[in-house]
């Protein structure tokens, strides 16, 4: 084999390394293409989420606000049924006294 056929059998070694690395690189292009589009998705996802947070955060704060005034409001009922019992016992007594 002379110097130029060994010259060109490197050439030809070279052009195929170079058209695999192409191969490699524009496969790589379209793996970075994906991920791209799949960290958009993920990021418009995550901002739904946020926003639902945020929504059901609000929404536990005003149950929580209703809780407390039912309890209280059931609190006062039993006190003023207390109270009542109470006064209903004291007039019985009296009229129960002066017969």
């Amino acid at each position: 084999m002379n110097n130029e056929e060994k010259i060109l059998q490197i050439l030809t070694q070279l052009a195929n390394t170079v058209n695999e690395l192409t191969i490699k690189v524009s496969n790589i292009e379209s793996s970075q293409n994906q991920i791209q589009l799949d960290v958009s998705d993920i990021k418009t996802k995550l901002s739904a989420v946020y926003n639902q947070t945020a929504d059901l955060t609000e929404y536990h704060t005003e149950v929580i606000k209703t809780l407390v005034q039912i309890q209280n409001d059931v609190e006062f009922l039993t006190h003023k049924e207390t109270q009542t019992e109470k006064t209903l016992f004291n007039l019985e007594r009296k009229v129960s006294s002066t017969r």
